[in-house]
């Protein structure tokens, strides 16, 4: 910063720290507010509050900035090192509109401008992404669109001295344990920007036996040992749509994912979803007795039991299943074709091939680890095409279960 700056803000107080709520436009965040290894006295500042930047995390968020018209970021929090921001206390008079109604105390003090100096240092305390972002962002082709924007920005004045590096350590951790990140479930209940959350979310509205009495909103990945009821949960079929829909090393699907929606893309995926789940009851006889029973009558508990039951009734078994399509279906395969091959194959977790690799009889519980394996086996024993050779297969298979296959 070369000059001074005035921000339109409100003076808050929360336990033992006075904080000031403002906004910045991007080029002024651009601007000014810097990562912490960026200040002068960086050695110093880096040793007790460092974040660490994910790229991947940036990149998304700069997507997002370039193409999402309905754009919205929450307040970054930003530290100020060497001194507090001048608070200018902007008085409240009367208005016609608030004639006869007194104001608190606190209402008439909390109006103001604050004004930073020019030889500050601003570090993000949470929203270091969401800055790096920014930056990035007004440098891309068209990011000038951008740099009116305002985003809010919280400032809380950071103290040279240890009892100072103390309280903003402190405050930094705060943020950061009781920050709670948004769960999958709740990304795929209401994102309007990723394809699949958006063809899950219609499946479970209007596809029959995909209501929310056979597939839970939870936000676990896991069925619970005592659903008798379910088929699977939302997160399970969020992943069976991805699995059939995304070919294998495509480069899109961080944009299916974060938006915005191509309808000629949503089309294609609720198609080919309800394409699966029509040929997955007509060839599957436990999915059709499960998607078409009453929800009370709790016949997925015939399916999932303590000694095993059926593969597709557990959410991995059915996940990989769903992997193993979208494999076909990347070979030329249609959707029909595919689940018509791999139905074949046996699902009983008790029996070979699956008990000691999905299932583990001394526990009793699915041994999730081996996704690409159980994909692989299910492709060779339904006599698809695959990418590795057969005798890799074997030998992993037998490795893990003393067995062959």
């Amino acid at each position: 910063m070369t000059s001074q700056l005035y921000l339109p803000a409100l003076k808050a107080r929360m336990g033992d720290w006075w904080y000031y709520t403002s906004s910045m436009t991007f080029q002024q965040i651009a601007s000014t507010i810097k990562r912490p290894d960026e200040i002068a006295e960086r050695s110093s500042l880096k040793m007790w509050i460092q974040r660490e930047l994910e790229p991947k995390r940036q990149d998304q968020i700069v997507a997002y900035l370039a193409n999402q018209p309905q754009r919205f970021f929450g307040a970054i929090i930003a530290g100020i090192y060497g001194g507090d921001p001048e608070w200018l206390p902007v008085s409240v008079g009367e208005s016609a509109g608030m004639a006869g109604q007194p104001l608190e105390d606190r209402t008439r003090e909390s109006f103001g401008i604050i004004r930073l100096r020019g030889d500050e240092s601003i570090f993000p305390l949470d929203g270091q992404h969401r800055v790096e972002a920014i930056k990035a962002a007004l440098k891309t082709s068209g990011g000038e669109a951008l740099a009116t924007e305002e985003v809010s920005v919280i400032f809380v004045g950071h103290e040279v001295s240890e009892d100072g590096r103390k309280r903003t350590r402190r405050l930094f951790s705060t943020l950061n344990r009781y920050a709670k990140p948004v769960s999958k479930a709740e990304i795929v209940v209401l994102s309007e920007d990723d394809h699949f959350a958006c063809v899950t979310r219609k499946l479970i509205e209007e596809y029959p036996g995909l209501a929310v009495d056979f597939v839970p909103i939870t936000k676990e990945a896991n069925i619970g040992s005592d659903d008798k009821r379910s088929l699977l949960n939302v997160i399970g079929l969020y992943n069976v749509v991805k699995a059939i829909c995304i070919p294998p090393g495509t480069r899109k699907q961080r944009h299916w994912e974060h938006g915005p929606l191509n309808q000629d893309d949503m089309q294609r995926f609720e198609q080919q979803a309800r394409e699966f789940w029509d040929a997955m009851k007509a060839r599957v006889p436990a999915i059709a007795d499960v998607m078409g029973s009453k929800p009370d009558a709790d016949i997925a508990s015939k399916y999932r039991t303590e000694t095993g039951g059926h593969l597709l009734l557990r959410p991995f078994g059915l996940v990989t299943f769903a992997k193993a399509v979208g494999a076909v279906i990347a070979g030329g395969g249609t959707v029909k074709q595919a689940v018509q091959k791999l139905s074949r194959v046996p699902f009983e977790l008790s029996s070979p091939p699956w008990a000691g690799l999905v299932w583990d009889p001394a526990r009793q519980t699915i041994v999730p680890k081996k996704a690409p394996l159980v994909r692989d086996i299910m492709l060779h024993l339904a006599g698809c095409s695959l990418r590795r050779s057969v005798k890799d297969i074997e030998a992993e298979y037998k490795g893990i279960t003393g067995r062959k296959l």
